[in-house]
């Protein structure tokens, strides 16, 4: 017996249509009760950094449908190959599949309105033979589709099924149509490209300047409304967002699309949302090909004239709806697959659903080389072992880290390997680079990881050389935002990776996020902690475990390395303020990565230093700390008050922001390194106020923002740890 049914071999970060399309095939397959997984893969025709599209880790998630590990080879009846694309360029690693049937669904034409070829059937077929030995199985998604591969060598390869497109009616809220008043609501939406557009002559013979109608448009661009100007008064228009075409379409009355005169729509997914949404349909006529009886067709100059018909003549757009519903149903329902399933590869061998298998792993584990940068403090390191620790079972996370504090890696179990930052030997940049790259190309040959994720401000040129040497190496740069300057060197290197993570900043909002400016896609997670909220020990577990007064006033002073920022001035006002009152002892956290000594002032004064801390941190009643991402957010998640004094060095982020916007929200207390006043008010008023103290803390608990940001980046690591890469350029 075969491992699975369908191994569905796929780009997970396609946008648009194909991702939809994939998504309601895995739910579809899922419930037809075929056994079901996905084998992911990356085109490079797309560019290189890209994440996943958010429907299809949906999916992945809804159905229980296992993404199979790149060293695990498994038998399947049928490997879906879900786009041209991903067979007209060689790939860096072997799919690993044994298949009774190969199928390629052909998302496009073979050739545009002009000939030209837009991918190879030729090829993909040949190699389907080379990795296989299969015949491959072309499996067009619209009649438009087969009729581009008549003629051509590969038409014999040409399934007579037709692959249709699917789409769960469920999920789309049925128009409102005719209830809201007002002009008659006509939309349309497509990703922002000209091709999606016809031009701007012809469109505004369709979408007139006629004040009994509104068109709505989502999908333009800045570029799109400027080649469109002067702006028709009716036009109103919206950026694309994959989570905005349900409620867009649920407020017009009727939906109109029209294209570049280029370009040949192979299906035309945006429409098929359209009817599900119980919408009638106006579209040119070469559209009947692919819907048939379901729509209303016209040429440009026509399209006013059954505008007006479906806002006079409710019987005529009542048919209209109706219609479009019951093509959608009768022909794209996720409950038409199984048949269509075994109308390609024949019946199942048995008449029961087969249980969705369970994710078995290779003998070997999977391997990820987390990269980390030395740093000022522990930041880059505790991201990498927070994400580490949440990765999912068979995957080895090793550290080759430049952090001096790399034994809390090897403490956690963790093969760690430390290399010493040029700062720190003061060698020369360039030789170091040179060195450094040559450490990690061994370790990369060594260890053979799937993924290498990298942790720090900046990607060196040493980490890019090392990387450049291995192909089938999937890269990931976790990043932190909250940039004090734009830097064009790390935008640019960037584009060395295939995926970039961001943990975002519950300040962000108060940033000037340089960052943002980025041209390529990031993926942002909810704030990374080195402890989860929810596993941070109580105030009087916390207390007994450091052997602390469980009635005593506890302030903890928490304020970094100082390897880069002179942090001395307030620490010895902390200390003299907190000390000089009887009633309060202080806990000075001490950083593992500090060079210069310090000393107990008084019994009243206890050094202490433990990594994590932050599972302790409720046992205090406030904090005075440095405002690094760490800190930060662990204070503001463990609900303890803080004065914020900021690291303010021109190579740090924006760490001012962060403490500026804590008081603002009532989170904590801002206050700047050398400001003896503000530092001694901040200070007085958290000891002398505990009403205040306790009003953080609520304004604290209240927070929405979500922190389990190590788990969201873990997934997305997996994920990208296992897509098989094209061969790079």
């Amino acid at each position: 017996m075969t491992d699975h049914d369908i191994v569905f071999v796929a780009d997970p970060c396609f946008p648009g249509g194909s991702s939809s399309s994939l998504a309601y095939e895995i739910k579809a397959a899922s419930r037809a009760g075929l056994r079901i997984a996905l084998r992911p893969v990356r085109t490079q025709r797309l560019g290189r950094r890209r994440i996943p599209n958010p429907k299809i880790t949906a999916a992945l998630t809804e159905t229980g449908t296992p993404v199979l590990p790149r060293n695990l080879k498994v038998s399947c009846r049928l490997a879906l190959y879900c786009h041209p694309y991903l067979l007209d360029e060689p790939l860096a690693g072997n799919p690993m599949l044994v298949p009774d049937h190969v199928g390629l669904i052909a998302h496009h034409p073979l050739v545009d309105r002009w000939g030209k070829p837009q991918y190879s059937a030729d090829r993909a077929i040949q190699l389907v033979q080379d990795l296989y030995g299969k015949d491959l199985k072309i499996l067009p998604v619209s009649e438009t589709v087969r009729k581009s591969f008549w003629g051509s060598e590969a038409a014999n390869s040409v399934s007579t099924c037709t692959w249709h497109n699917l789409i769960d009616t469920d999920e789309w809220p049925r128009a409102a149509r005719g209830t809201l008043g007002g002009a008659f609501r006509i939309g349309r939406h497509a990703r922002p490209d000209f091709l999606k557009w016809p031009s701007p002559a012809t469109a505004r013979v369709i979408y007139p300047e006629d004040p009994v109608f509104e068109f709505h448009m989502l999908g333009v661009s800045g570029n799109i409304r400027k080649a469109f100007d002067p702006w028709p008064m009716n036009w109103f228009a919206a950026p694309f967002d994959d989570h905005a075409p349900p409620n867009f379409l649920a407020t017009l009355d009727a939906y109109s699309y029209f294209h570049s005169e280029s370009w040949i729509e192979a299906f035309g997914y945006n429409i098929l949302e359209a009817m599900a949404a119980g919408l009638p349909v106006v579209l040119p006529p070469h559209f009947r090909e692919s819907f048939g009886t379901a729509a209303i067709y016209a040429q440009p100059q026509d399209a006013s004239g059954v505008y007006h018909k479906l806002a006079t003549d409710r019987e005529f757009a009542d048919r209209a709806s109706q219609a479009s519903l019951d093509f959608v149903n009768q022909n794209h329902g996720l409950d038409t697959y199984g048949a269509r399933f075994e109308e390609l590869v024949g019946p199942s061998p048995q008449t029961e659903p087969y249980p969705t298998p369970a994710v078995t792993h290779g003998p070997i584990p999977e391997r990820i080389l987390a990269v980390t940068s030395n740093g000022v403090g522990l930041g880059h390191l505790s991201r990498q072992l927070a994400i580490a620790d949440a990765m999912p079972l068979g995957f080895q996370t090793i550290f080759f880290t430049l952090s001096r504090a790399a034994k809390f890696a090897s403490d956690a179990g963790y093969v760690t390997e430390y290399r010493a930052f040029h700062r720190q030997v003061s060698a020369d940049i360039n030789r170091w680079n040179k060195w450094f790259a040559t450490e990690l190309t061994e370790a990369l040959e060594f260890y053979r990881p799937k993924a290498l994720v990298f942790d720090g401000n900046m990607p060196y040129q040493g980490l890019l050389n090392a990387m450049g040497g291995v192909s089938d190496l999937t890269r990931i740069w976790v990043r932190r935002g909250m940039w004090r300057h734009p830097n064009e060197t790390a935008l640019k290197r960037g584009k060395a990776f295939d995926l970039v993570i961001e943990p975002s900043e519950i300040s962000k909002i108060q940033g000037p996020a340089f960052e943002n400016h980025d041209t390529d896609p990031v993926l942002p997670t909810p704030p990374i902690l080195s402890v989860r909220p929810e596993n941070a020990l109580s105030r009087e577990t916390a207390r007994r475990l450091l052997g602390l007064d469980q009635d005593a006033k506890i302030a903890l002073l928490q304020l970094g390395a100082g390897s880069n920022f002179d942090m001395d001035p307030t620490r010895e006002l902390a200390l003299s303020t907190l000390l000089g009152d009887p009633n309060w002892h202080v806990v000075e956290l001490i950083s593992p990565v500090r060079l210069t000594a310090v000393t107990r002032q008084n019994e009243r004064h206890r050094l202490v230093s433990v990594f994590p801390f932050a599972t302790y941190l409720k046992a205090f009643d406030f904090a005075v700390s440095a405002c690094g991402y760490n800190s930060y957010h662990e204070n503001i998640s463990a609900g303890l008050p803080t004065v914020f004094v900021p690291n303010t060095a021109p190579e740090m982020d924006l760490q001012e922001t962060r403490a500026d916007f804590a008081e603002r929200c009532g989170w904590g207390l801002s206050a700047r390194s050398g400001d003896t006043y503000g530092l001694t008010y901040a200070l007085r008023r958290m000891m002398d106020r505990p009403e205040d103290r306790q009003d953080m803390r609520i304004r604290m608990q209240s927070i929405k923002h979500e922190f389990n940001g190590s788990d969201v980046a873990a997934r997305a690591i997996a994920f990208a740890a296992r897509t098989i890469t094209a061969e790079r350029r």
